[in-house]
């Protein structure tokens, strides 16, 4: 099993296909924007079965995010530890389990009309980016930058929770 406990989750046809729909999609953005989106690509790992017996491949999934603290890499770094931790453990008798392996959380940032992306591999490391609306990625993501698009997701987490 691998879906993630209390978390509704969409699967990817082919890995990566959510971001790259969220690159084409950013210059086409109004208002605030869409809700957060989090890709996770898991990967079963083998418990116990022989070298030679070949390895699933890995699946991409997706879910929206709303409300979430993306105030800085750190703070999106928690919310995929939670994530992590949503994983069921396989029962004792089982040949392994899934494990995500890697993450990215896109942030809306209507101030530039950009999205601001944190991806964290498991273990390993957290990479900062964002990304334009001609689909062009830059490398390293300014403090300002950070705080408005913390600020956008704030107010459409409230916007969100208030009733018409």
């Amino acid at each position: 099993m691998d879906a993630l406990e209390g978390i509704a989750e969409n699967q990817e046809r082919a890995i990566g296909e959510a971001i790259t729909a969220r690159s084409i999609a950013i210059d086409y953005y109004q208002g605030l924007g869409p809700p957060d989106l989090c890709c996770a690509t898991k990967q079963y790992n083998r418990a116990w079965l022989p070298a030679d017996v070949a390895n699933l491949p890995p699946r991409g999934y997706y879910h929206w995010v709303i409300g979430i603290d993306a105030s800085c890499p750190a703070a999106v770094s928690a919310y995929f530890d939670q994530l992590n931790r949503a994983v069921p453990r396989p029962a004792w008798y089982a040949s392994g389990g899934y494990g995500i392996t890697k993450a990215t959380m896109c942030i809306y940032n209507a101030f530039r009309r950009a999205d601001v992306r944190c991806e964290a591999t498991f273990p390993g490391k957290v990479r900062t980016y964002w990304v334009d609306g001609a689909g062009t990625t830059h490398e390293g993501v300014d403090e300002d930058m950070w705080e408005q698009a913390f600020l956008c997701s704030s107010v459409r987490a409230l916007q969100r929770a208030i009733p018409d």
